[in-house]
């Protein structure tokens, strides 16, 4: 059904289904964060941007915080050559977006990536996507935007809960959590465990002679993962917080039908570790301080075979590597209320932000270790006028920089300054504008400066950053009390991108030569046309262009051009639940190295069910289906995803 996608996205334009707070009703509908001594950054929403929340997340039967983002139509998301769930936000890909766990940099220093795909869906208590000119003010690595992940803070009161998920194919996935609150402290601590045989393949996938069909071909794995928090309240000292999250496992990495050379991987030994210390505090009536400070190890094993059987490493091409990389550093914001703090005509943020990275590595048995570092610091300031005094607006200043901390010859990134402005209005407690402008910039990873690829290609530590000019224009309209309209419209126009060339002697080396233009529009409604029924519809189109290169090749990879989504939800308030899902994406261009042409994946078209009963008030059953129709869905290029897959979950606690 391409043409109902087509028609969503010319007449929507955006979306407003994931996260009605976020963009389709004004911020006084904002359901109340958990009350604490200071401002919760949480209850700040602005049109343009999105909450994605732990109860659609379970209505769905996303598995993974990458499944969880995939929700929002300004997402999209695919599995490559290392097995990982990649995704992007409005054509920017994921290394070009700074992404948070409870505030923690969760991205590797090597190559900017975090497969969010190995985190479970549970730890999410709530995430926000803050795309373009409407993000804040995050440093070097946020050139597209950025995703904040929130995980469930500590209870006041005694809470637990428990859950196991079996799928038809074989697939367990087993969480728990526990907390609860006594005086000034409160904790919580959960974990689970999960594993899959394989994912099964639609059965209308065509076998070819690397993938005989029916369970995709090392596509098994296990991992388990541990999530504490803790809060203790300091009265008029304000809060400590401490959080740490950890997830471990294996995976095999399934082969790309087409690639060449044949990969045949394992990781064999994954760890990734995030922990965090935040303070916060109320000094008198007008002022808020935050300190945190972070720690986030990510070490991997990963492993080259010989065969498809990956039990032997011995002939050419085969290899055992370690790659373990850390950042720790910290954060300080000061904000200043002007005026009477309980309706500040405005409000004055100041921040500083101080990471140092650092890269070690052993390619291969025998071969010597790599070790780079870096330190990359940001400051900023801004200033924020409240939309109810009309006209509101923002405004600030980022200056970023960098500074090595190595012997080998480095050239720092050269010092970023990015204005960020805008203009909102807001009337009669239905409409909310805002026009937004922002500068933005992202530092080249360690692997684009000093990575040879493994003699593919020539290091250049002299790479530079990204930069980009962000305008966007969001509206977010209540027509009438049972339906909310969302609209956004942005253009990007990207300069300095890195790509691959081709120097006069054949090698090839990444520099900063590429230009394009981003362009698109977002726009969803919500109706309720009955008290227990929603109906969500949003869509998307995208327009990505390299400025620098003449047609076929002046295509941008992986970017589709048209998504939709129309999601119905039946809640009547007593035992039962219902949702049913129905998703289109494309078309997208992608190049196929081996032949050195460009080709395009058509119309994808999925559905996905569920239904819920509760026997008891805290006791929970569903069923759930996705790919109801075992449609072949393929977001990449040789890399398929699964087919028709049922789930069983028994949920009792709450």
């Amino acid at each position: 059904m391409p043409w109902l996608a087509v028609v969503l996205g010319v007449v929507l334009g955006a979306r407003a289904e994931d996260a009605p707070p976020a963009s389709a009703l004004p911020e006084e509908d904002v359901p109340p964060a958990e009350e604490v001594v200071v401002e919760d950054a949480w209850s700040r929403v602005r049109p343009g941007q999105r909450v994605i929340t732990d109860e659609e997340v379970d209505r769905a039967g996303s598995l993974t915080l990458a499944q969880a983002l995939e929700r929002d139509v300004a997402v999209t998301a695919s599995c490559g050559a290392r097995g990982e769930r990649q995704f992007s936000v409005r054509g920017f890909d994921q290394k070009q977006v700074a992404v948070l766990v409870d505030g923690v940099p969760t991205s590797v220093p090597y190559n900017g990536f975090v497969d969010l795909g190995k985190f479970p869906a549970a730890m999410l208590e709530e995430a926000r996507i803050l795309p373009g000119a409407s993000a804040g003010l995050y440093g070097p690595v946020s050139l597209g935007g950025a995703v904040e992940i929130r995980t469930a803070p500590p209870p006041d009161r005694p809470q637990a809960w428990a859950r196991t998920r079996m799928a038809w194919h074989g697939a367990v996935e087993t969480d728990a959590s526990a907390g609860g609150g006594r005086g000034p402290l409160a904790v919580r601590v959960a974990g689970g465990a999960r594993s899959t045989p394989g994912t099964p393949l639609s059965a209308s996938f065509e076998p070819t002679s690397r993938e005989d069909g029916g369970t995709r071909d090392a596509s098994n794995g296990r991992s388990s993962d541990l999530r504490t928090q803790a809060r203790w309240d300091l009265g008029r000292g304000g809060r400590i917080s401490l959080g740490a999250n950890y997830v471990t496992g294996v995976w095999s990495v399934p082969t790309g039908l087409y690639d060449y050379p044949i990969r045949y991987w394992r990781y064999t030994d994954f760890h990734d570790l995030g922990t965090s210390l935040r303070h916060e505090a109320a000094v008198g009536r007008h002022l808020i301080v935050e300190e945190s400070a972070f720690y986030l190890l990510n070490q991997n094993v990963l492993d080259a075979y010989d065969d498809v059987t990956r039990l032997t490493q011995e002939e050419t091409g085969s290899w055992h590597s370690l790659y373990q990389d850390d950042r720790v550093g910290g954060v300080a914001q000061a904000t200043a209320a002007l005026g009477d703090p309980d309706d500040p005509w405005a409000r004055v943020r100041a921040r500083f932000f101080l990471d140092r990275q650092h890269h070690h590595s052993v390619p291969d048995r025998g071969e010597p270790a790599v070790d780079i570092s870096t330190v990359v610091w940001s400051g900023a300031l801004s200033a924020e006028r409240p939309a109810g005094r009309a006209p509101g607006g923002f405004a600030g200043l980022e200056v970023d920089g960098e500074v090595p901390v190595q012997d080998a010859a480095f050239t720092p990134a050269p010092t970023f300054v990015g204005p960020v402005a805008g203009l909102r209005w807001s009337a009669l407690d239905r409409v909310d504008l805002e026009a937004s402008v922002a500068r933005r910039a992202r530092f080249p990873t360690l692997k684009e400066r000093f990575s040879s690829a493994r003699g593919y290609r020539l290091p250049n530590v002299d790479l530079g950053p990204e930069r980009a000019w962000h305008m966007g224009l969001d509206a977010a309209i209540r027509v009438a009390d049972p339906l909310a309209v969302g609209l956004s419209l942005w253009d990007a126009e990207v300069e300095d991108l890195i790509e691959e060339v081709v120097l006069d002697g054949g090698e090839v080396q990444l520099q900063n030569v590429g230009r394009a233009e981003i362009f698109g529009g977002e726009g969803g409604l919500r109706i309720l046309p009955v008290e227990t029924l929603t109906l969500d519809a949003t869509g998307a189109f995208l327009r990505a262009r390299r400025r620098d290169a003449d047609p076929p090749d002046d295509r941008l990879e992986y970017r589709p051009a048209w998504q939709s989504r129309v999601t119905a939800t039946w809640l009547p308030g007593g035992r039962w639940e219902a949702e049913v899902t129905w998703q289109a994406v494309g078309p997208q261009s992608f190049y196929e190295e081996n032949l050195g042409q460009w080709g395009t994946l058509g119309w994808i078209d999925t559905w996905d069910a569920g239904l819920g009963y509760r026997p008891v008030r805290t006791a929970l059953v569903r069923l759930q289906v996705q790919n109801v129709l075992d449609a072949h869905v393929q977001l990449r290029y040789g890399y398929p995803d699964p087919g028709r897959t049922v789930w069983c979950t028994v949920e009792i606690g709450g």
